[in-house]
């Protein structure tokens, strides 16, 4: 019995299990190959089949923001921080966000479109064709809403917030709303209501 045990393993058999242990890595191997898009990578074992799927960064990086921009409302854009205002901007707001705006200063689509020198047609096909706000449009809105976000500090509450937007201020020489069609006009509106804030008469 011990001479059976002790005696030293033969070439054929050493080649034959050399043989096996070969053709094994290769099944293994060509596995992993095929579930990591035809090549292997790092360990062999469970790893190609655990590997995560990333998204490029571009991809990851577009679709949120897109979505985001879809769904700002018009209350949500004037509580922005200045910063993240300027990015959906730059994205392009909804056209829905127009309908949301007048309704928040109690006019008419018309004459909120008119105020704003936006062109009801050109609203109209944003909406059907799903198309964002130019970022001009948007521009406008944006200053509107940081407008709003300011004037309802002082009156805190939306009834003297809607006066004091679409009435005329005998400080500024016009209306607040139409002055956000430039840099220069919001930047005197947003001045006149800080001041108001500070008891200053405007």
């Amino acid at each position: 019995m011990s001479k059976v045990l002790d005696k030293p393993t033969g070439k054929s058999s050493l080649r034959d299990r050399r043989k096996t242990v070969k053709k094994a890595v290769r099944v293994v191997t060509s596995f992993a190959g095929t579930t990591t898009g035809g090549r292997a990578r790092g360990p062999v074992f469970g790893a190609a089949i655990a590997a995560p799927v990333h998204l490029p960064r571009s991809v990851t990086h577009q679709l949120p923001a897109r979505e985001s921009s879809r769904s700002i409302t018009f209350d949500r854009l004037a509580d922005m921080a200045p910063e993240a205002r300027e990015r959906a901007v730059i994205a392009g707001l909804p056209p829905t966000i127009l309908d949301q705006a007048a309704e928040k200063l109690g006019l008419s689509q018309r004459g909120f479109l008119a105020a704003l020198k936006i062109a009801p047609t050109t609203v109209a096909r944003n909406k059907t064709a799903g198309n964002a706000l130019s970022v001009d449009a948007s521009d406008r809105v944006a200053r509107l809403a940081q407008l709003w976000h300011d004037t309802m500090v002082v009156f805190e509450h939306e009834q003297g917030t809607r006066a004091w937007l679409t009435g005329r201020v005998p400080a500024l020489d016009g209306i607040p709303l139409e002055l956000v069609l430039t840099s220069q006009g919001f930047n005197r509106a947003r001045t006149a209501i800080l001041q108001l804030a500070y008891g200053v008469y405007a």
